[in-house]
C-alpha cells in the first residue's frame, strides 16, 4: 500500500500570502481559513505565514503612489487554531 503525502509548493504558499496582504490592504481587515494540514504539506509554520503577509504588506506599500508621503502603516496578524481543527489567518490595519 503507497502513502500519498500532499505538498505545497512555495510558489503557492507565497502567492496565498501575498493574495492575503492584498486582500488586507484593500480591506483593512481580513480573516482566513486555512486547512488543518496545510502548515504540513507546505512545510511552514505559523510565523512563516505570518512574515510572509507582512513582508507583502511592505511590498505594496513601497509600490503605492505617493508612499514617500506618508507614515508605513501599521498592521496586527496573528495565526488561530479553532477547536475543529483548521487555523484562521486574521489581520488588521492598526494605524
Amino acid at each position: 500500500m503507497a502513502t500519498v503525502i500532499a505538498t505545497i509548493s512555495e510558489a503557492e504558499m507565497v502567492h496565498r500570502c501575498w493574495g492575503a496582504a492584498a486582500t488586507l490592504w484593500e480591506n483593512q481587515e481580513v480573516s482566513i481559513v486555512l486547512s488543518p494540514g496545510i502548515f504540513r504539506a507546505a512545510g511552514w509554520s505559523p510565523e512563516r505565514v505570518i512574515k510572509e503577509v507582512l513582508r507583502g504588506l511592505a511590498s505594496l506599500f513601497s509600490h503605492a503612489e505617493n508612499s514617500d508621503a506618508y507614515e508605513e502603516p501599521s498592521w496586527r496578524c496573528w495565526v488561530t487554531r479553532r477547536p475543529r481543527g483548521d487555523y484562521i489567518l486574521k489581520a488588521r490595519r492598526v494605524s
